[in-house]
């Protein structure tokens, strides 16, 4: 009888287990976003201690090392005293030069990291709290101090905090408690996407199962296969980035911004500089990119 309890409730803990892999939202086909060539900048996300940035030192310093303003300076009721913005920034600038720019606004710098969910299920709420009429950025950026800016359009939602302040799942969870008087409300899953670079040549075993060891060790890297022939297929996981490659704005991602201005945040992506110095060390670069650098200059 233990036994068969026993076995029955094995049974049940694999059932379960299949179920919420099951449940994991299929790969984004993201091909022509992450191409195999160098990035010509990426994007960085930064809070200001200040909500009146000085916006000619801040361009002026930013200027002097080769990078511009992307989105923002923006403000909110939900932050007094701190602006966002998203920067543009050469891919050979360290990120601790470009925060020491971004700091001539006038206030202390914060980096951010942008974390994205899509399949969002709510309706844009506001409220009237002691006099102030609080939107829907203002309500979702009170469920945690640790949220410096939100975005949204149609079901993509992005969110920025300091690397590592407060988990995706932990944002998903107050998300839904926040809009359970409201009819309730879900941010749905983080975004995860997927890409296939062909490698040149295809790698012989030994450094084909080498390179996947250190390909499954970058950021945001959840799977990463190899095919005899030299097919690289990686999904990633949108969550924590804190430099990004380009990837347009999240006018591509629907309607129904949170306002006007949010349709040009840039929309979160993987960076992929990383991937592709470990492809050049192992002399594997993919024919496109391997052919650009090659070119004649």
């Amino acid at each position: 009888m233990k036994f068969a309890v026993l076995v029955g409730l094995s049974l049940g803990l694999v059932a379960a287990a299949r179920a919420a892999q099951d449940a994991r939202p299929a790969a984004r086909a993201a091909g022509e976003i992450y191409q195999p060539v160098e990035p010509q900048y990426l994007v960085h996300y930064f809070q200001v201690d200040t909500d009146e940035p000085d916006m000619g030192k801040l361009k002026a310093g930013l200027g002097e090392v080769g990078a511009a303003i992307l989105y923002g300076p923006r403000v909110t009721q939900a932050r007094p005293g701190h602006a966002f913005l998203a920067v543009q920034a050469p891919p050979s600038l360290e990120p601790k030069k470009l925060a020491a720019q971004v700091k001539r606004a006038g206030g202390q710098v914060h980096a951010l990291a942008c974390t994205a969910f899509v399949g969002r299920k709510d309706e844009p709420t506001s409220t009237n709290i002691a006099g102030f009429n609080l939107t829907t950025r203002d309500l979702v950026m009170g469920i945690s101090g640790k949220i410096a800016w939100f975005e949204t359009v149609g079901s993509w939602s992005q969110f920025y905090v300091e690397p590592g302040a407060i988990k995706a799942q932990e944002i998903a969870h107050r998300y839904a408690k926040l809009y359970e008087p409201y009819g309730g409300g879900t941010l749905g899953q983080l975004v995860r996407e997927k890409f296939t670079w062909k490698l040149a040549p295809p790698p012989p075993a030994k450094q084909a199962d080498k390179l996947l060891k250190a390909v499954r060790k970058l950021p945001g890297v959840v799977e990463a296969e190899l095919s005899g022939d030299g097919q690289l297929t990686l999904t990633l996981e949108l969550s924590g980035i804190e430099q990004g490659i380009p990837a347009g704005t999240l006018q591509t991602c629907g309607d129904k911004p949170l306002d006007e201005q949010g349709l040009e945040a840039p929309r979160a992506a993987w960076n992929s500089a990383p991937l592709l110095a470990l492809l050049a060390t192992e002399q594997l670069l993919p024919a496109t990119n391997a052919a650009a650098t090659d070119a004649p200059k």
